[in-house]
């Protein structure tokens, strides 16, 4: 068999066997045929679409490939989409774009609940730098912490989803009820630029809206690696109980931990990569109707 014979049988088994024909054939849709075909309204809409593929893939995987069933995804991406909208919300909060507030310089929802300063833990995210890095490390963190307290104790099955779905309900109470903080019911809202450029524009939505189709792409390769490698096998493996796994020798606990861990990173991206609408509502994206958005999408 001749080089080129070898290399074609690559490419058919890499598109075919492997399942990457079906997302090279996604890739041109959304990156070609929709930003030629649709307007700008119908494009937005389908950029909103697909970021709920983001918390959908996680969700898929934590579910329908290692029978994990989370109820509380829309607490990660929420609280990646907080970090986000923290800085933007910053950015519009200038002196002078504040200037009529009792206390000039902070978010306006800051202004109407009597506070005169910024929190410490709002300054922080003055910095792009550190809010991209908060968009993939608070959720991770988040994640780390919940699938360590409850694999630690073998916690699985309906109790894990029952413990999930309380997490999203303590947030969104917890976001509502501090709203001088976080913005409460309405959430972070009058998002107008990103270190100076405006995100409400047309040519900001589309370009935002190929960050957000590239992104998603990026992440459905990534899943689809960390499931034919060695851990996405055992993890697959394991589904419905640990048990078996741990009979067979393989450490349960750290797995599942680093599964979880892997799948909640991507979730977060939702909410961030959402910002473009110019309002964050952040108590909707965290409470239960938005993890019941999650389940439907996936």
């Amino acid at each position: 068999m001749s080089s080129l014979d070898t290399n074609k049988a690559k490419v058919r088994s890499w598109l075919t066997e492997r399942g990457y024909g079906g997302l090279a054939l996604t890739a041109v849709v959304l990156l070609v045929v929709f930003p030629l075909v649709l307007d700008s309204f119908r494009l937005n809409m389908v950029g909103k679409y697909l970021t709920y593929a983001f918390p959908a893939v996680g969700l898929a995987l934590c579910w329908g490939r290692t029978g994990v069933l989370s109820l509380g995804q829309g607490v990660f991406f929420g609280l990646g989409g907080y970090a986000m909208a923290m800085f933007l919300k910053l950015e519009a909060s200038d002196p002078a774009s504040t200037a009529i507030q009792s206390t000039p310089g902070i978010p306006d929802f800051m202004d109407w609940n009597q506070l005169t300063a910024l929190p410490a833990f709002w300054v922080p995210f003055n910095s792009l730098a550190f809010a991209l890095f908060a968009v993939v490390a608070l959720p991770g963190v988040l994640a780390f912490i919940v699938s360590w307290s409850m694999f630690k104790r073998r916690v699985g099955g309906v109790y894990f989803a029952i413990i999930t779905q309380a997490i999203a309900s303590i947030l969104s109470i917890l976001i509502i009820g501090q709203q001088g903080y976080t913005g409460g019911v309405n959430g972070i809202t009058d998002l107008r630029t990103l270190m100076g450029w405006g995100i409400r524009t047309e040519q900001a939505r589309l370009v935002l809206y190929y960050v957000n189709a590239v992104l998603l792409l990026g992440c459905v390769v990534l899943s689809k690696s960390v499931l034919d490698s060695k851990l996405g096998r055992l993890l697959q493996g394991g589904t419905g109980s640990i048990h078996g796994l741990r009979r067979r020798g393989v450490e349960g606990l750290r797995l599942r931990i680093r599964g979880v861990y892997r799948r909640r990173r991507g979730c977060h991206v939702y909410a961030a990569g959402r910002l473009h609408v110019a309002v964050f509502r952040g108590h909707r994206a965290v409470d239960r109707d938005g993890d019941h958005d999650c389940r439907r999408w996936s």
